[in-house]
């Protein structure tokens, strides 16, 4: 066996001499075996090769990912603290409006609430738990809600109280008698006389000074032909010595609104308009809630 051999024989086109060449068995074997484990070599080098060009390919692209994502990271960081600031200030705002319209009791507590952002020197991973920061705004932001609508309810009730409150003259003249003390026309007794009268010409447009309804078109003893509104809130106005009315029990009324003539019917020496405003069963100076306080309209 260690003597076995190969003979190759070349043969030439042209005519010349064959060659022979011998060579040994287990050399042979041993080459080819060489060669195979060599290829196999090579085949596992360049598989190898590839996955490691696959995988730093991949890392790669992780990396661009991951720096991206850390850079928007930074950025809503930065957001979330510039957020916070303005919801606190909001806060505060609405806290403030609070306070005024007597829903609030104090102020916040500076050191509550949360600011955030970046420092230059914070260049790396983003240091604040940004799901818990937004989590805190979104708490936040949920108690403004329920102040605000607390707000809104008291501010729409003022609006209201506003459109009831009696503001404006009901008619334009002279005011002859004020409220309280004074001499009775008729008898010069003293008396107390419980509205303010405004002479005017018969016939004058008086003007409802405040949104309500009317409840009462009638005659009413010493007020003669007279009318009553009431505006809610337990505001009432009346209206004496009316020549007519230009309104029925019932109808809603709004600030401005015609609804009657100034006359002289009742125990009246002249034409002119008896104004009085009562709150919760009580008389009051409506002088006391008419903005233009000026006695008289030339």
């Amino acid at each position: 066996m260690s003597n076995e051999f190969y003979t190759l024989i070349v043969v030439p086109h042209a005519k010349a001499r064959f060659r022979k060449f011998q060579v040994s068995v287990r050399l042979t074997r041993w080459v080819l075996a060489s060669f195979a484990v060599l290829t196999l070599a090579l085949v596992g080098i360049v598989v190898h090769y590839t996955m490691i060009s696959v995988e730093v390919a991949e890392m790669k692209k992780l990396r661009g990912e991951n720096l991206a994502l850390a850079t928007k990271a930074r950025a809503y960081e930065e957001n979330a603290g510039r957020l916070q600031a303005r919801v606190l200030t909001l806060q505060n705002v609405v806290t403030k409006l609070g306070l005024m319209a007597g829903v609030e009791k104090s102020l916040p507590d500076a050191g509550v609430g949360g600011v955030g952002g970046l420092s230059n020197l914070e260049t790396a991973a983003p240091s604040v738990d940004i799901a818990a920061s937004l989590q805190g705004i979104d708490s936040t932001v949920s108690a403004l809600t329920e102040k605000s609508t607390r707000l809104q309810a008291f501010f729409e009730d003022q609006q209201e109280l506003l459109s009831a409150t009696p503001s404006i003259w009901p008619v334009r003249g002279y005011l002859s008698a004020a409220f309280g003390n004074r001499k009775d026309p008729f008898t010069g007794m003293p008396d107390f006389h419980p509205g303010i009268d405004v002479s005017t010409p018969r016939g004058t447009q008086i003007l409802a000074p405040a949104d309500g309804v009317v409840v009462f078109v009638g005659r009413k003893r010493g007020y003669g032909k007279a009318l009553v509104v009431n505006h809610g809130f337990g505001v009432v106005t009346r209206y004496g010595h009316l020549d007519g009315h230009n309104v029925k029990i019932g109808q809603r009324v709004r600030r401005g609104d015609v609804i009657g003539f100034v006359g002289n019917t009742g125990r009246s020496t002249a034409p002119h308009l008896h104004y009085e405003v009562w709150v919760n069963d009580q008389l009051r100076n409506p002088i006391e809630f008419i903005l233009d306080e000026y006695r008289s309209f030339s």
